[in-house]
């Protein structure tokens, strides 16, 4: 069901420092005119104008007219029109693809100016230069690991092509910022001066975000170093069986890649594969670090709707933040319709949708990054398989406000990077970093990100997404009739030869610990139309135990999370030929906790078949959520109930469940989920089913610390209405985690308490920074919706707040549909 309305703001309590807050003051005028940019000096485009309301002058259509035209230009100038509806959301058009470039960095630096320069000084190591000596160590691991190098590096070798349309989007962000009388003051507040932006700056901003999915291999050192001083005492072989053991197997029938669903030539083809690379089966290891927890996306396929035709929805999940970390653009170009959401300095779209197919990603989060351990024979020399390699260093100097500059090195080896001096713990040696972006300075995302802008069907897609490199991720797909899914990004294969496979680090002394491989495209997990008749990923495993290659997945890839099983649930429950709006109203607002309405129903089960089993607490709290259960489990059931059911802990750890449950289902999300699934089934198949010891004492502990956590905020159920409106409450951070001055602070907006605030539910409007739905039989009739905090930090930036509090979308529409919502358009010139 659709959620019930949400009080509406009052138009006191949206009053902001919109001067402040906005990433940039106010246009010169109406026209500017001066030369071209370069990258070491800003310069305008030509000329500008404004207007307001709707602008039909060059249609949609016009900008799209020739498929065949290329991005190149003939040196004429090109149309460029950057419109606006009334959301604030860039709709850029262009009678060439480097004009749309164009206005897309034009626009970028418009709205979200001092976040991009803030992503890329971040990435860059300048932090301390701006914010104090606190920042430090954080600009030491990244001049270390040379981020901002590698970006160089990468966008020098990107091809000719793609390099030119980055420069045309930083010539973009660099006019606009040459185009302003004066920069908001909150530049001179903070003391950050806009850069001079490159294809470089480009790839950085992309990097800066993508570190956000992916594992630190920091760890990897200190368990190696333990390895080693293990192996000396008990040998190799038991030394890795003490720290690493082997693998619980998890839940491979959750696995979103099945072998039923795979044809015989292709799983042949992948075991062929892999034997040939030295894996033949058995258990594959377990990687240390959790897996990220970010996103749902689920695509039905057309042989389950109404219209014939696919359906995708999507919903990428991070804290909310003021501003987005994400940004919402569309694109018309001559070989470009696309529209979705980007990263703010970055020309790529994370997730979106061209005229013939839409695409959502989750977060993969597997491990694209090892370090080695260099065989030194001095302090500057280390040797590879007898051969003697000397680490290259030069100086990096950190400036600090209020304090002096820091001088360190940036030391390289043939691994890569030589990040000794900054990993943290008490690892000892030279260790060197090796993965993904660092390892492959000739390739890069942005060639398969591109790819995907110009797809026009599902083959188009999967052919432009082989060309993903980082981060990883689980890309869900809809074109026409058909749906897919794969894991994206460059999945290296470990040797199978080195102990651990990449769970610790390597001895760096031989290439027998290398990479054999990044595994080709066509061996990842991938299916198309399986017989369920839909795909989804929730950051759960990708595929079953047929699957012989390491992906290096965490710990919360062996089964179900909380959100899959329940997405699982909701699409699995969606009658057939349902129609686009059923499929949107099943799914897209449930807040239902799998997790913890399972567990009160076991233990209401248990209760129910030996009232002595459970203790006064656990019992009380069966009894207080028998009307949430008789309603499904829903956020919507009513506060109170809804508090104590938020108290019951989903952590499923050691400590909660002991060695036996633990050996049994494994730990985290998903070895609660297989827990319940087991249980549920078992009273399924036996109704005067009664759970182990064990697991009625897990039951118990969790229902009674529930309880006892309820009562804090009184004996009364109806405080717990009040007590849970506060945890309900939304929560804002600034971008990332550095601190800024007054004049920075957020907008006094409390828009009331959110519908649904929990993160294991697929509404999760807590974490829900962006959502789309696309039907593939109506791609103009597309919608979307952005919390606040985008795309545009000025008038704009909370007029979708009501839609997000009452799960409503807006049109995001493409081609010549965008002029119904047009309200403004800023006509612009390129090249100049």
């Amino acid at each position: 069901m659709r959620p019930p309305d949400q009080p509406r703001p009052s138009p006191s309590s949206i009053l902001f420092y919109a001067l402040a807050l906005a990433a940039c003051g106010d246009p010169s005028g109406t026209s500017v005119t001066s030369g071209t940019s370069s990258e070491s000096d800003t310069g305008t485009s030509g000329s500008t104008t404004t207007t307001s309301g709707t602008d039909s002058d060059a249609s949609s259509s016009s900008a799209t007219s020739s498929a065949t035209e290329t991005s190149t230009t003939t040196g004429e100038p090109g149309l460029v029109e950057v419109r606006r509806d009334a959301h604030g959301v860039p709709h850029v058009l262009a009678d060439t693809d480097a004009g749309a470039f164009y206005g897309l960095g034009w626009a970028s630096a418009s709205d979200r100016l001092l976040q991009m320069n803030l992503g890329v000084l971040t990435a860059q190591g300048r932090l301390a230069e701006h914010f104090g000596p606190e920042h430090v160590d954080a600009d030491k691991r990244m001049r270390a690991a040379g981020l901002w190098r590698h970006a160089q590096a990468a966008a020098d070798a990107l091809p000719s092509e793609h390099r030119a349309l980055l420069q045309a989007f930083s010539d973009g962000v660099n006019d606009r910022v040459a185009a302003y009388d004066a920069l908001d003051p909150v530049f001179a507040e903070v003391g950050v001066t806009p850069q001079t932006w490159t294809p470089a700056h480009c790839l950085a901003a992309w990097y800066r975000v993508a570190e956000y999915f992916t594992p630190t291999p920091e760890g990897k050192a200190e368990l190696y170093e333990e390895y080693l001083a293990l192996a000396e005492m008990v040998g190799p072989e038991v030394a890795l069986e003490t720290l690493i053991g082997a693998p619980h197997p998890g839940d491979p029938s959750k696995g979103v890649v099945q072998a039923a669903d795979v044809p015989k030539s292709v799983q042949d083809a992948i075991t062929a594969y892999a034997a040939g690379k030295g894996y033949a089966g058995g258990a594959l290891p377990d990687f240390p670090h959790e897996s990220p927890k970010f996103s749902h996306a689920w695509a039905i396929g057309g042989a389950r709707t109404s219209t014939g035709q696919a359906m995708l929805l999507s919903n990428p999940q991070v804290s909310v933040a003021y501003p987005n970390l994400f940004y919402e653009w569309q694109m018309s170009s001559p070989t470009v319709e696309a529209r979705g959401l980007g990263i703010p300095g970055a020309a790529a779209l994370l997730l979106g949708y061209t005229d013939g197919v839409a695409w959502g990603l989750t977060a993969a989060g597997l491990d694209q990054r090892d370090l080695y351990r260099l065989d030194m024979v001095d302090e500057t020399h280390y040797l590879v398989d007898g051969e003697m390699h000397e680490i290259t260093s030069e100086p990096e100097e950190i400036l600090v406000k209020g304090a002096a500059p820091v001088v360190l090195a940036y030391r390289s080896s043939v691994w890569g990077p030589v990040v000794s001096r900054v990993l943290t713990g008490t690892a000892l040696g030279e260790y060197a970093l090796h993965g993904i972006p660092f390892a492959e300075p000739d390739r890069d995302t942005f060639v398969g990100a591109l790819g995907m802008l110009r797809a026009k069907d599902l083959a188009g897609l999967r052919a432009a997404a082989a060309e993903w490199r980082y981060p990883s991720a689980n890309l869900v797909a809809a074109g026409g009739p058909d749906i897919f899914y794969t894991v994206i990004g460059a999945v290296p294969l470990r040797s199978p030869d080195s102990p651990g496979g990449g769970v610790m680090a390597q001895d760096g002394g031989t290439t027998a610990n290398a990479w054999v491989d990044t595994i080709p495209d066509e061996f990842k997990p991938w299916v198309q139309n399986p017989a369920a008749g839909y795909v989804l990923s929730a950051n759960h495993r990708p595929a079953g135990d047929w699957y012989p290659l390491p992906l290096g997945s965490g710990t919360g890839s062996k089964g179900d999370t909380i959100r899959s099983r329940r997405l699982r649930e909701v699409v699995s429950a969606l009658p057939p030929g349902a129609t686009p709006a059923a499929i949107i109203d099943g799914t897209q607002w449930d807040c239902v906790n799998a997790a913890q309405r399972d567990l009160a129903t076991l233990a209401a089960h248990v209760d129910a078949l030996d009232p002595a089993a459970l203790s006064a607490g656990a019992a009380a709290a069966v009894d207080a959520l028998q009307p949430w259960l008789g309603g499904g489990g829903s956020k919507e059931t009513g506060p109170g109930e809804v508090l104590l059911a938020h108290n019951i802990d989903v952590k499923f750890r050691l400590q909660q469940i002991g060695p036996i449950l633990q050996m049994t289902y494994g730990g985290g999300e998903n070895g609660l989920n297989f827990f319940l699934e087991t249980m549920l089934a078992a009273i399924a198949d036996d109704p005067l089913f009664m759970p182990s010891a064990d697991e009625v004492a897990y039951l118990d502990s969790l229902l009674a610390a529930a309880w006892k956590q309820t009562q804090q905020a009184g004996a009364d159920p109806s405080a717990w209405a009040t007590a849970y409106e506060k945890i309900a409450s939304p929560h804002y951070g600034f971008m990332d985690t550095i601190e800024l001055p007054d004049l920075m602070l957020l907008p006094p907006f409390v828009p009331g308490v959110l519908a649904c605030a929990d993160g294991n539910t697929i509404w999760s409007q807590a974490g829900e920074t962006y959502a789309h739905h696309v039907d593939l039989a109506a791609i103009a009739d597309a919608r979307s919706v952005m919390p606040p905090g985008g795309p545009e930090l000025g008038p704009t930036a909370l007029s979708q707040a009501d839609a997000w509090l009452s799960g409503t979308f807006k049109p995001a529409p493409l081609g010549p549909a965008i002029d119904a919502i047009v309200e403004s358009t800023e006509s612009l010139a390129y090249p100049p």
